[in-house]
């Protein structure tokens, strides 16, 4: 009788490694990532939460079983969001939710917290389960906030405020100062070096002048 090789590796198929996981393991994976994980069936009922989403959410282990997604969210939210489940039912497909749109978690404490949500459908033979995977970013939406606050603050300032990445010598960031000051317009000193604005530089003396003042990738010049 002539032996089945394994597909690809001219590999018998009796001597190929085994690549099936049980579900310990596979329940292990899931719980080891970092971003809240579930899976709801089409009615939105929550059928498996990883450790993460349990956490985000301030559920005890096993407690996010048998709830609705909707639970999830803000009051004000929960009635389009019902809107949105029934559109991805009758197309489900791999996407992120609310793209371009701010989405909100709610703990079980009453306490919100901004998301990002990627939906990926899952045919069963009982049905189409929905995979959410849902990250926090409190952390970049506050670093963002502060990152705004001081280009807000660099604006207000008449003083021409000149930020360039040590390596190419574009700029990265320019005040309103710094538009009003040279003429140019954010969009056009994107696309420009401090050569550009000073021609009595060369490339090796302003490297030399602004290498006591880098420190990592970006120097700036005010």
């Amino acid at each position: 009788m002539p032996s089945t090789e394994h597909k690809g590796t001219g590999i018998p198929a009796s001597e190929a490694p085994s690549t099936s996981l049980d579900d310990a393991v596979l329940h292990a994976l899931v719980d080891a990532a970092p971003d809240g994980i579930l899976m709801a069936d089409e009615d939105g009922n929550v059928l498996f939460a990883n450790h993460q989403a349990e956490e985000l959410f301030g559920f005890d282990p096993g407690g996010l079983h048998g709830r609705s997604v909707d639970d999830l969210l803000p009051e004000r939210l929960r009635q389009v969001h019902r809107a949105h489940r029934t559109r991805y039912r009758a197309e489900p497909r791999l996407r992120t939710m609310g793209a371009g749109l701010m989405l909100f978690g709610r703990r079980t404490d009453g306490t919100e917290f901004p998301v990002e949500i990627s939906l990926s459908p899952l045919p069963s033979d009982a049905g189409m389960r929905v995979v959410a995977v849902v990250r926090d970013v409190s952390e970049r939406m506050e670093a963002e906030a502060a990152d705004r606050e001081v280009r807000e603050a660099l604006d207000a300032t008449r003083d021409a405020v000149l930020v360039l990445d040590a390596e190419t010598l574009r700029f990265t960031y320019a005040n309103q100062g710094a538009v009003e000051q040279v003429g140019y317009s954010r969009d056009e000193l994107s696309r420009m070096t401090m050569l550009h604005i000073t021609p009595e530089f060369t490339d090796r003396t302003l490297r030399d002048l602004l290498a006591p003042m880098v420190n990592g990738e970006r120097a700036s010049i005010m």
